[in-house]
């Protein structure tokens, strides 16, 4: 393997907690925190590399945190059965600290995506492992997020990115989708696989605009995270005409020319190239086959790394609104860089290229 996979992993590994948590981002202070969503994705990269253990630890962390707000999580569940929507202050938060606890302030608290990843990652873990059963605190757990994530999915809550909190989200319902059938796989539960399918029909009917699964339910238009809907939710196979018109519209209208913005209208930062969803899709190239793509956008990314390694967030290329990347800096300093959850998308990548 490559200086920078080799690197990419030690930064993952660098910055995992003692309780197994997985911040973010340790050089930019408002990512210096642990989401499930971000920290899913590391395990499963950590899995990958054979380094199971490390990946143990977070699947632990986050069984944890779970079962520590279990009674808020079944306080949800109840208000949905008796057909009142609990505000989103009140769902399970989507950042915490590396002990487990929930970070005050507002920030996205209602996320679905998150969870919809974890249970998906420990089904990962599940069959990399070979571990046929799982801890009890984990399968507690995992029963806990699969209700919730039965019970909530219809509402609408932030996106991936942490916006559009009154919208419903495709990528969101494909997450969703994605952890209830990596639930159904590991607890061999058809009832799950049921309520699954019924969430991808749902995908279907409403979330396709003009031949092309859309951003939001109201927002037809692309953003490069559906590239999620192929990999890793399995929501569509690759072949299928919806993702392929979907990759084609992210490709015409997001990448300049290699790397990917995250959506037309994106502020943050300025809305440069992230790098993070350029290495998610050659990751998806390379789990298609098409290994020459999976090739130069795996140049492209390692050729965006710092003099230490680090991957950031994005890189101010191409940016959409200028004015917004000097508000950001301003605001909060540098683009959030090592972002773990980049490392370890180039982390699946490599592997699915060496796979290949």
């Amino acid at each position: 393997m490559n200086l920078l996979y080799q690197r990419s992993l030690q930064f993952l590994m660098d910055n995992q907690a003692k309780t197994g948590a997985i911040i973010a981002c340790p050089d930019f202070e408002t990512y210096r925190y642990a989401w499930f969503r971000d920290g899913s994705f590391c395990a499963h990269a950590l899995a990958q590399a054979g380094l199971i253990e490390n990946a143990a630890r977070f699947h632990q962390w986050a069984s944890r945190v779970v079962l520590r707000y279990q009674k808020k999580i079944e306080m949800c569940i109840q208000a949905v059965r008796e057909n009142t929507l609990p505000d989103a202050e009140m769902c399970f938060h989507s950042r915490f600290t590396t002990q487990g606890e929930e970070v005050p302030g507002h920030w996205g608290h209602h996320q679905l995506d998150g969870l919809g990843t974890w249970l998906w990652s420990m089904k990962e873990f599940q069959q990399i492992s070979s571990e046929k059963t799982l801890p009890v605190e984990w399968q507690q757990a995992a029963v806990l997020v699969k209700d919730y994530l039965m019970a909530m999915w219809s509402f609408p809550c932030s996106d991936s990115w942490e916006e559009n909190e009154t919208l419903l989200h495709t990528y969101t319902l494909g997450a969703v989708y994605g952890g209830l059938m990596g639930y159904a796989a590991m607890l061999d539960d058809a009832e799950t696989a049921q309520a699954a399918a019924r969430i991808r029909d749902y995908i279907y009917q409403h979330c396709v605009y003009q031949g092309a699964f859309m951003k939001s339910i109201g927002l037809p238009e692309v953003d490069a995270n559906l590239i999620g809907l192929y990999i890793p939710y399995r929501v569509v196979e690759w072949e299928n005409p919806i993702f392929q018109e979907t990759l084609q519209k992210i490709i015409a209208d997001l990448a300049t020319p290699i790397g990917l913005h995250r959506y037309r209208k994106d502020v943050y930062y300025g809305g440069g190239e992230w790098i993070l969803l350029t290495a998610w899709l050659g990751w998806a190239y390379a789990q298609a086959g098409e290994y020459e793509k999976a090739r130069t956008i795996a140049g492209w990314v390692e050729a965006q790394a710092e003099p230490d390694g680090a991957l950031a967030e994005q890189v101010p290329h191409a940016i959409y609104d200028p004015v917004g990347y000097e508000y950001w800096c301003k605001r909060w300093g540098p683009i959030a860089s090592p972002l773990l959850w980049t490392h370890a998308k180039y982390i699946l990548l490599v592997k699915s290229l060496c796979n290949g």
